[in-house]
């Protein structure tokens, strides 16, 4: 391989490179990798607690205990 397709290569990488941070900036407005990481792992945590928070509703309004304060 001769440098020239070398360095045609390492600049269709680097060209894909820069559009791919470009979209992400354009969709997201974050193109660094490390506030992604922490972007999609704080909606990680903020669902679990939803989940968590939806569960423990459920489980309280099914209770026998609510259901026979329900019906006095």
């Amino acid at each position: 391989m001769d440098s020239s397709s070398n360095n045609g290569d390492m600049e269709a990488q680097l060209v894909a490179l820069y559009e791919e941070k470009e979209l992400l900036e354009q969709e997201l407005g974050i193109s660094s990798a490390d506030l992604l990481i922490a972007m999609v792992r704080s909606m990680e945590e903020q669902l679990i607690a939803l989940y968590t928070e939806k569960e423990t509703s459920w489980r309280s309004a099914t209770s026998p205990a609510s259901s026979s304060s329900e019906s006095r």
